[in-house]
């Protein structure tokens, strides 16, 4: 017998048609603004009425890939403030197109582009400034959407301990890496977890089982242009 692994074909564009993982990533990264944003007590959109204007909720976005940038679109609709992050210098222009804000880490000459378009694991003085970074705006924010993955290694942990203690009451944090142990020091896989100072911390793992239709009809397509990459029915006529 033989065996296809969707998980290892490259981010390429030639092959964006085949990647199962692309068309998850993209309904979690959707899902998880809305899911955040149903948790949140508060309006994603500025709003002004007679008893005083309310500002938009601002939104973290930490990594530009897939989920990331289905994220950005998605909060961006919703009329929050969204911000970006990624360690790759060339996500830059895919995540202003999308209408967010991107925050550069203050580490000159560290490229964090890997092998087939993924991000790869950076040196500690990028881990050092990628941090100082996160603690500078986490404060500020009211969701954070967190993506950082690295293929066939733990999720890298990006939001500390100290960092929950100074977010505001009632942020949300959805961490969309909690399969591969989460960018959160306290997501729990497929638990929501409330801090004790009132943060609360989102560790699903299968947001596209709750749209099955689409994720259905989505993952369909790619095994369709997969049997057609490989030949089509002439090849598979037995």
């Amino acid at each position: 017998a033989s065996f296809i692994n969707l998980s290892l074909i490259p981010r390429v564009s030639r092959a964006q048609k085949l990647d199962a993982l692309t068309s998850m990533a993209n309904i979690a990264g959707y899902r998880a603004v809305i899911d955040a944003f149903n948790r949140l007590p508060r309006f994603s959109r500025s709003s002004v009425t007679a008893c005083g204007a309310v500002p938009p909720a601002k939104v973290l976005i930490i990594g530009a890939g897939v989920a990331g940038l289905s994220a950005i679109a998605t909060a961006h609709a919703l009329g929050a403030k969204v911000y970006a992050n990624d360690v790759r210098d060339a996500a830059r222009e895919q995540v202003e197109s999308m209408g967010a804000e991107f925050v550069p880490v203050d580490a000159v000459g560290m490229v964090g582009e890997g092998v087939g378009g993924y991000a790869q694991e950076m040196g500690q003085a990028f881990k050092e400034a990628q941090l100082a970074t996160y603690a500078r705006l986490v404060p500020d924010m009211d969701v954070v959407i967190s993506t950082a993955m690295i293929p066939n290694r733990a999720s890298p942990v990006l939001i500390t301990k100290e960092m929950l203690q100074t977010m505001q009451r009632g942020s949300v944090i959805v961490d969309l890496a909690a399969q591969a142990g989460g960018n959160c020091c306290d997501t729990e896989r497929d638990k929501v977890v409330v801090t004790s100072g009132g943060v609360t911390i989102v560790g699903e793992t299968n947001y596209p089982s709750s749209m099955p239709q689409q994720a259905s009809e989505l993952l369909g397509n790619n095994f369709v242009a997969l049997l057609e990459t490989l030949g089509g029915a002439p090849n598979f006529g037995g």
